[in-house]
This record gives C-alpha cells, structure tokens and sequence, in this order.
C-alpha cells in the first residue's frame, strides 16, 4: 500500500506540467509526510485491533465464568429449598 501511494505522487508529479524542481522538493517533503502519516495511522489500526481482539477473548471468558457461576448459584439455591429450615421451600398440601 506504501507503494502504491508513492506511485500515486509520483504520477501527479509527472503527470502536472507546471510542477518545477523547486516545487519537486517541496512536493517530496509533501510526500514523505504523507506517507509517514499513512505509517503512523495503520500502525495505529493493527495496535486498535490486537486490543480489541484480545479484548474481546477477555468478554468472552468472563462471560463463560458469569454463566457458570450463575448455573452453581441456581443449583445451591434450589438445594436450599429441598431442606426443611428453607423459608421458601413450598409444603405440599
């Protein structure tokens, strides 16, 4: 993609007439700006997604622990209502 970007400029170079070699300096500067931004930002992008992939793994398994637990607190809750002290346990008439 760096490439294809530096072929871009190089073809707006070539492509303008009125561009003179003061201008090819300048426009140079331009360029290599340009490109170190695109660097800098795609750099930004993969650090973004290995965050958010890994983020992600993290909801997920906290997710899978909080099903867990909430199964096991059902099971002792119920467990709870078989004995006879349980104040929610339901006598059959």
């Amino acid at each position: 993609m760096k490439s294809l970007l530096i072929q871009c400029l190089e073809f707006i170079r070539w492509f303008l007439p009125f561009l003179r070699k003061k201008d090819v300096r300048r426009l140079r500067e331009f360029s290599d700006l340009i490109v170190s931004q695109y660097q800098f930002l795609t750099d930004q992008l993969e650090h973004f997604q290995r965050d958010y992939y890994e983020l992600s793994g993290h909801i997920r398994e906290m997710h899978k622990k909080v099903m867990q637990l909430n199964e096991k607190l059902r099971e002792a809750l119920a467990w709870q209502c078989r004995m006879k002290e349980c104040k929610e346990r339901k006598v059959a008439p």
